[in-house]
């Protein structure tokens, strides 16, 4: 047994997991902390509007993902040793990027003042701040690209490099902000950017020709019937992260949807609880084939769960001087829907030593449904409720969209289990 856990702790496989598992959720959480900052700094109704040109980024740079990057990385993976073929593969999705982020910015462009005015509900005096995270949005996807060829080639530590990097050039600023005045403007164009500086990082590994765009028939078409599939998963990941935030700037006042971004990325640095919980039992259940120690897994990771959901509620008693010391006084108006937004955070909680088992079962299939079912859920819940309860309503959505996907995920672990382990 001592054996296999020196044998097990010597593994590049596991020190890599780990590596890049403390790297991502640390990051994570300076960039959370960050976000705290400037809503602070910036008051409910700056907020409100840099939540929302930041969630319209995310989304394009999702359109600009298109399931590209797992695509390739996949490709590179299985052409380890073959360099010819492995800078085609970046080359022929650097090409498709092209492409789709030409599509993306000049339709953007075009339809910015009406993006601006009627979709996103922002005063046309912002349409010129729309067009640059339009434009801008390209460097996101370029740093995206640039981090997923480094995982592709095994290099995480300069993969956690980049994350690292531009989250900790967030950080800077936000500190700076504290003492020194920092406009909205200048804060959007700094996390355009900022994405783009950390992955030079990566250039040191990755040649800009690798990066040129070039295209071949063949490989472009085999990229495509990879990331046909995986496209729709991540663009309705993109949307459950990001619309709740769009909805209410539609539905509600500006000023609401600062509260409410402010509130969700407390919940975010709550939730960082589940993330490590989660990483740690995915790398935990990957050991385990047999269904004795399947079951001790399911046992032990439950009251590890269990624990978790516990901690995380236990912040709602908190919350009154947590948002006064973090976001200021003039966001405890948010602190009845910050509650909410936990709640959902302890449920998210709840389900991830159950996901974990979809790694055992090697149902790939349960990722993309779960995605398609929370972003549909979230948005049918959003559009039910926040016009009618406010930005409780936009809480409720959230806890009513993560019960949904728990019932989903404890019927198909099941489901699989029984399928796996069951009696014959």
């Amino acid at each position: 047994m001592l054996s296999q856990v020196i044998k097990l702790g010597r593994s590049s496989g596991l020190k890599s997991a780990v590596l890049m598992t403390i790297g991502n959720v640390g990051s994570t959480g300076v960039a959370a902390i960050a976000m705290i900052i400037f809503s602070r700094v910036l008051g409910p109704e700056q907020f409100g509007i840099f939540s929302v040109l930041f969630s319209t980024m995310l989304i394009l740079s999702r359109i600009g993902d298109m399931g590209i990057n797992i695509a390739i990385s996949r490709a590179i993976a299985q052409n380890h040793g073959k360099p010819n073929l492995v800078r085609s593969y970046s080359q022929n999705g650097a090409y498709l990027k092209a492409i789709i982020m030409s599509v993306v910015v000049v339709f953007g462009l075009i339809s910015s003042s009406y993006l601006t005015s009627t979709l996103l509900n922002l005063s046309s005096n912002y349409t010129p701040l729309v067009r640059l995270v339009i434009v801008l949005s390209t460097s996101v996807v370029i740093y995206e690209y640039i981090n997923s060829l480094l995982q592709a080639r095994q290099h995480f530590g300069l993969s956690v490099a980049t994350n690292t990097i531009q989250s900790l050039l967030k950080l800077a600023l936000a500190l700076v902000s504290l003492v020194v005045t920092v406009n909205l403007q200048v804060i959007t164009l700094s996390y355009m950017l900022f994405p783009l500086l950390g992955a030079t990082v990566g250039l040191t590994v990755i040649s800009l020709r690798e990066l040129l765009p070039r295209y071949n028939p063949k490989i472009t078409k085999s990229i495509i019937n990879v990331a046909r599939w995986t496209s729709l998963s991540i663009l309705a990941g993109a949307l459950a992260e990001n619309i709740d935030v769009l909805i209410v700037q539609n539905y509600l006042t500006t000023h609401e949807t600062g509260l409410y971004a402010a509130a969700t990325r407390i919940a975010t640095v709550a939730s960082l609880i589940g993330w490590s919980l989660g990483t740690v039992l995915n790398m935990r259940v990957a050991q385990y084939k047999d269904k004795k120690n399947l079951d001790q897994y399911l046992k032990k990771g439950s009251m590890l769960a269990t624990a978790a959901l516990i901690l995380t509620l236990a912040i709602i008693l908190i919350t009154t001087p947590l948002v006064n010391l973090t976001i200021g006084t003039s966001y405890l108006a948010v602190v009845p829907t910050l509650n909410i937004l936990l709640i959902s955070t302890a449920l998210l909680t709840a389900t991830t030593p159950f996901v974990a088992l979809f790694y055992v079962f090697d149902y790939p299939r349960y990722f993309a449904i779960s995605g398609f079912l929370t972003a549909l859920t979230l948005i049918a819940a959003d559009l039910i409720l926040i016009p009618v309860f406010g930005l409780v309503g936009a809480g409720w959505a959230r806890v009513i969209t993560r019960t949904v996907v728990i019932i989903y995920t404890l019927t198909t672990a099941y489901s699989e289990y029984q399928k796996h382990y069951g009696k014959k």
